[in-house]
């Protein structure tokens, strides 16, 4: 029994007999097999845990379950109520019930002992009773779907609905009542635990369980102490636990897409995600940098993507959850990125990322562009109110969009702050792989001419910022984040500076000149102010034939004497 094949062969044995046995006998030797669970024998405590988790996905052991609470015998009662009534688990998983007779259940009295065995001296049965919980709690979320599936289908046959839908019932009731302790023992195992392999399999059983929690909208569903350990293993020493953390982050933010509504635990999540599994994109491990590059794909660039053909029907439809998620994840980004070059948070994680994306896009790579970049346009212009159809040189006059009623809105907020995040590390990158002959086989210039968008909707996009921030109708926390993306959106003009029609980039960079000599800017705004000018002043000169560094010189100074008078008054 030390071999896993032998325990294996061992186990479907005997599940094959048990369910030939008369209902008593197998009543009997599931309590043996409960006792093995105790055993000072590692390889019988290792057997009886392999057992308890297949026994727990058989049709007949609930039938049986249910089939002795039907009858209520008293000797039935007592048979289960001597042998779980003890156990302080099964008496925090019944709590004020824990006398009532049709409660205590040999399934209690199975997950007991399997639960118990989760603190076992031998990593090795801590390991596979985790891994028993996985098998059940999949089995369980599996067939309540496929349950509620048969439910609404006439064409699949009684026997299969009754098997199905049954098993998934029971195992979800059972597994709900003894939820809250489960998740505390395999949240704190996961952190605690010496031991890799043990961290990693309680993780797996965890987040089903916390699934479970979501889909029966239990009361021990996703917490701020669940997110934080998430977190911090994320960070593990081990490559197995550092992906299966990242992964259980990611599949909660999945399990999020059908509700109606925001929550603040889904909100956590995203910021959760945001810095601490896009990071991994910089994972000194190949696999773990391969996991977050596909994890990256699936909630935040196919997503955007998607929207480069009829965003605004997409969003205002059903199933436009997953577009927000991206959107909002993004925007998390951009909020928490307070240190200038920071490699593994913020916009420099999503540089990484989608440098690493571009890479392995190969030949792909110049289409993942033009969607990319033709989704954030619309998303830009969408979410500040900008009409892409009228004159793009009518910088005077305002212009209304579909989401002129309310910029601040939560989703509108999110992907106006995200699609300029994003902008920024792309343009980012574009021009680092161009001028390193790395990453992305096409230059920023081409990409911009091959999705076909007006580089007007910056200069306009800035303009239309600009207003927003100066309104006296806005919080303190609104104007904030405005801040941060018209920084982000001069950082892009640096970039693209030179594709803006050259009578945008003359008035545009007279506004930007003004309103430095007028010291009205910000202090964090003014570095990417100056890198605008820069770049709206080799536009002008490009097209004038005047040397650049002279009349970058000229409006430099300008700058300096008004600052001295400033002084000197």
């Amino acid at each position: 029994l030390e071999r896993a094949e032998s325990r294996s062969r061992v186990c479907s044995l005997g599940i094959l007999c048990l369910e030939h046995f008369p209902s008593r006998e197998r009543g009997q030797l599931l309590r043996f097999v409960s006792n093995m669970c105790q055993s000072k024998v590692s390889s019988h405590r290792l057997l009886g845990v392999e057992l308890i988790g297949e026994v727990l996905c058989q049709a007949w052991f609930w039938k049986d379950e249910r089939n002795c609470q039907l009858k209520k015998t008293s000797d039935d009662a007592a048979e289960v109520s001597s042998l779980d009534l003890n156990s302080s688990f099964v008496q925090l998983a019944l709590g004020n019930d824990v006398e009532n007779d049709n409660i205590a259940t040999t399934s209690l009295l199975l997950f007991s002992s399997l639960h118990s065995r989760l603190t076992d001296k031998l990593p090795a049965v801590r390991t596979r009773t985790a891994m028993s919980f996985v098998g059940v709690l999949q089995k369980s979320n599996v067939n309540s779907v496929m349950g509620l599936e048969i439910q609404t289908s006439s064409e699949l046959n009684q026997e299969k609905e009754s098997d199905d839908a049954f098993i998934g019932k029971s195992l979800t009731t059972t597994l709900c009542k003894i939820g809250p302790s489960l998740v505390h023992s395999l949240r704190n195992r996961a952190r605690n635990d010496d031991k890799a392999t043990v961290r990693r399999a309680c993780i797996v059983a965890w987040l089903e369980m916390l699934s479970l929690a979501y889909r029966e909208d239990q009361g021990f569903g996703i917490s701020g102490l669940d997110i934080s350990a998430l977190c911090t293993l994320c960070n593990d020493p081990s490559v197995a636990t550092r992906k299966a953390a990242a992964e259980a982050l990611t599949k909660l933010i999945i399990d999020t897409y059908d509700s109606d509504e925001y929550s603040s635990q889904a909100s956590a999540l995203e910021f959760a995600w945001a810095h601490t599994v896009l990071p991994l994109v910089s994972d000194a491990e190949v696999s773990c940098v391969t996991r977050a590059i596909e994890f990256f794909s699936k909630l935040i660039i196919d997503p955007i993507v998607d929207l480069a053909q009829d965003a605004t029907r997409k969003l205002s439809t059903g199933g436009n959850s997953r577009y927000y998620v991206a959107w909002r994840i993004l925007s998390k980004l951009s909020d928490g990125d307070k240190e200038a070059g920071a490699s593994r948070s913020g916009i420099g994680s999503l540089q990484t990322a989608i440098q690493k994306l571009f890479i392995n896009a190969g030949n792909d790579c110049k289409t993942l562009t033009k969607n990319l970049l033709q989704a954030v346009y619309k998303i830009g212009i969408l979410s500040l109110g900008i009409d892409n159809h009228a004159s793009q040189h009518d910088l005077s006059s305002p212009n209304t969009g579909e989401f002129d009623e309310d910029f601040f809105e939560r989703n509108t907020a999110a992907m106006r702050t995200g699609a300029w995040c994003i902008l920024e590390a792309l343009t980012n990158c574009l021009v680092n792989s161009s001028e390193a002959r790395t990453g992305a086989n096409i230059s920023l210039k081409q990409a911009v001419r091959s999705s076909a968008i007006d580089c007007s909707f910056v200069v306009l996009s800035l303009k239309k910022l600009k207003e927003l921030g100066n309104s006296v109708d806005i919080s303190p926390a609104n104007k904030a984040t405005l801040a941060a993306t018209s920084r982000n959106c001069l950082k892009v003009i640096s970039k693209i500076g030179g594709l803006v029609p050259l009578k945008d980039a003359k008035k545009c960079s007279s506004d930007l000149m003004q309103d430095l000599k007028s010291f009205s800017l910000p202090n964090d705004l003014i570095p990417s102010t100056i890198s605008a000018l820069v770049a709206f002043t080799k536009r002008i000169c490009n097209d004038s034939g005047k040397d650049v560094i002279d009349e970058c010189d000229e409006w430099i100074n300008a700058l300096l004497d008004r600052c001295e008078c400033a002084i000197e008054s």
